[in-house]
């Protein structure tokens, strides 16, 4: 089977009438940095003691993202919003408009076949980074998704570095 589709139009797993106020919120300053600093870190507990089920981002469809660290070798999983063309998974490595790049997109580029988890199914994946046309049309369909992501491609871009989106497809 695979990753339960998600479509950026259509992505919420919660209530509907908080989608607007939780993206709001998310885009402010203390949102983000409420993310950043005491969610993040915060969502592997939950997950954890929830077997995975329960995700302080719970509102939008998400996916356990579990790739060997580039030097360790040692799993490491991180809990991420997701949308699907077809079997295909897409992940923004946005890192919430930080200048440096999430951990895990460094880990996935040096160990390409990852394992996604999403309602406690697990199944393998080959990551690649998409570029160009492509790129630029599934960003629309990110900002579609969460309008926020707009907001962390302005602040990745003053850092001057590039947002990479992530293209998974079924080993």
């Amino acid at each position: 089977m695979g990753i339960p589709p998600v479509d950026p139009t259509n992505p919420l797993r919660g209530p509907r009438w908080l989608a607007e106020p939780y993206a709001r919120f998310g885009r402010t300053s203390m949102g983000r940095w409420l993310g950043i600093n005491v969610l993040t870190p915060v969502d592997p507990y939950l997950l954890k003691w929830s077997r995975g089920r329960a995700s302080i981002f719970g509102i939008y469809r998400h996916v356990q993202l579990t790739v060997p660290g580039r030097t360790t070798g040692i799993p490491r999983t991180v809990q991420l919003v997701y949308f699907t063309e077809g079997d295909d998974v897409m992940l923004m490595a946005s890192s919430f408009g930080r200048p440096d790049y999430p951990a895990w997109y460094h880990n996935v580029l040096a160990h390409p076949t990852v394992t996604l988890t999403a309602d406690g199914e697990s199944h393998d994946y080959v990551a690649r980074e998409v570029e160009g046309q492509e790129r630029d049309d599934l960003f629309v369909k990110a900002t579609t998704l969460y309008a926020g992501f707009a907001d962390y491609q302005r602040l990745i871009d003053e850092a001057g570095r590039h947002l990479p989106i992530l293209r998974l497809s079924p080993a």
